[in-house]
């Protein structure tokens, strides 16, 4: 968030608080920019959240919640997350 200039506090505030849709943060966040965000700092974050890894322990950690073998040379933060997406939506649809 502060790659954007907005406070990281205040928009943990606002996600805890409201608990918005993904769309209604993205708006809320192009307000609190002001209605406008720099390209350049948009990509800056987005490479920074796509190039991200995980250290050692934290990988080990996410292996056991996805039930990924120990081996798994995934480290992307961001394809970690959609993983894990993909397993709460297994959990959901076959639970009674």
């Amino acid at each position: 968030m502060s790659g954007l200039g907005i406070d990281p506090e205040k928009a943990l505030d606002y996600l805890m608080r409201e608990l918005p849709s993904y769309q209604a943060f993205e708006e809320w966040v192009l307000r609190e920019a002001g209605g406008r965000l720099d390209p350049e700092a948009v990509e800056a974050v987005n490479r920074t959240i796509l190039t991200h890894e995980l250290d050692a322990k934290s990988m080990r950690e996410f292996q056991e919640e996805l039930g990924l073998p120990p081996d798994t040379n995934i480290r992307s933060t961001a394809r970690l997350d959609e993983l894990d997406d993909l397993v709460q939506f297994h959990r959901i649809l076959t639970s009674e």
